[in-house]
Parts: structure tokens; C-alpha cells; sequence
């Protein structure tokens, strides 16, 4: 698909049984260095994850939030050691790329503005559909 500046974009996201758990309604900024970088202006309403017992994750000390979830998902078999040891790679060669100062995160971002023509974007109703 192609994306240009100002197109809506709606980021959603997927627990491992296939339930939709949260979503964040963007606005496209571009596409640079092989990346779609999109905004999301304060203020906007989104749909956040929660935890069983209803609290945020925000609200739910570090160990509660971040036990190591990708050991966790192999344990109980939703994901295979394979794919899992792909992920931890990816996560490596990505923080390579931050420490290298490498696009997109050497593309200038600190001078972009928004185009002041862009409201805050709507969750749509049908966020989880």
C-alpha cells in the first residue's frame, strides 16, 4: 500500500490468542529510509491493553509488566525457541542500528513539525473488529 503524509493509519494490536487488545489511531508523516513513520499527537484517544485484573499497565509494577514475556510465550508453546531466538535477533540488530545512529533514526526527526492542519485522529468504534 502506498501511505502519503496525513493518511489515517489505525496501529492494533494482537495478543497471541488472536484477540485484538488495543489500538492507536495515527497519522502517516512519511516514509523514509524503507520506514513508515507515523504520529500520534497527546490528546488522541486510544484503546490500551489491560491486565486480567483491569488494571493498565502503567499501573502494574516493572515485574508484573515485563517478566520475560518472550521466554514465557515458549514455555506455554505459542511461540517456537526458533522464532523466539529470530525476535531476540531482530531486537539485537535493531538496537545496533540506534547505537550506530543509523535511518531512520539519523533522518532529522528532531526538526519535523506536524502540519498544524491535522486534528487529533478518531479511534474508530470498531477498533477491536
Amino acid at each position: 500500500m502506498t501511505w502519503s503524509p496525513g493518511d489515517a493509519f489505525l496501529a492494533r494490536y494482537e495478543s497471541a490468542d488472536g484477540v485484538i487488545r488495543g489500538a492507536l489511531p495515527l497519522w502517516v508523516v512519511s516514509r523514509r529510509s524503507g520506514y513508515l513513520a507515523t504520529w500520534l499527537p497527546g490528546g488522541t484517544t486510544v484503546a490500551r491493553p489491560v491486565l486480567a485484573d483491569g488494571r493498565g499497565l502503567r499501573e502494574s509494577s516493572l515485574e508484573e509488566r515485563y517478566e520475560n514475556e518472550l521466554a514465557d510465550a515458549v514455555r506455554v508453546g505459542v511461540l517456537t525457541q526458533q522464532y523466539a531466538d529470530e525476535i531476540r535477533a531482530e531486537g539485537e540488530r535493531v538496537v545496533a542500528m540506534i547505537e550506530r545512529w543509523d535511518p531512520p533514526f539519523s533522518d532529522r526527526w528532531e526538526a519535523w513539525r506536524p502540519d498544524p492542519a491535522w486534528s487529533l485522529p478518531e479511534l474508530p468504534t470498531d477498533w477491536a473488529a
